[in-house]
């Protein structure tokens, strides 16, 4: 079933025989439906689904951060991309089966980041400086 938000000429989400509706990008978008395959996955592809899987389910919980502040979106591709793609490259080690994360490689943040607003710098006796 889909939902047609803005009448019969506007978008709609969900299937409608063989299409089906969706937001991606800020866009909308209408493709046909996924058909289901009956052979079995090579080992290259379980090999990247196990790396995909890896990479994203580690990113997850960062995702309210990457998406704000990984980058600047270039080309059609988000924060998360980025931060997807710069994490399967430079910060999974290890091949099929035993992949892990290196975590001294792993970046939250990439670019620009907001300043510190309503600081206050003390000058303290011993001639370290306070920052709060």
């Amino acid at each position: 079933m889909a939902l047609a938000d803005n009448g019969i000429l506007g978008s709609f989400t969900g299937k409608v025989g063989t299409v089906v509706g969706v937001r991606w990008r800020d866009k909308n978008v209408m493709r046909s439906k996924p058909k289901k395959t009956r052979h079995e996955p090579s080992e290259k592809q379980l090999a990247q689904r196990s790396k995909m899987g890896l990479v994203s389910s580690f990113l997850k919980p960062l995702r309210p951060i990457t998406d704000r502040y990984f980058g600047q979106p270039e080309a059609g591709k988000s924060r998360a991309d980025l931060s997807l793609s710069y994490h399967l490259t430079n910060a999974l080690t290890g091949s099929h089966p035993d992949l892990s994360i290196d975590f001294k490689k792993v970046i939250v943040t990439k670019g620009e980041l907001p300043g510190i607003y309503g600081a206050e710098i003390v000058a303290e006796a011993d001639g370290r400086v306070r920052l709060s």
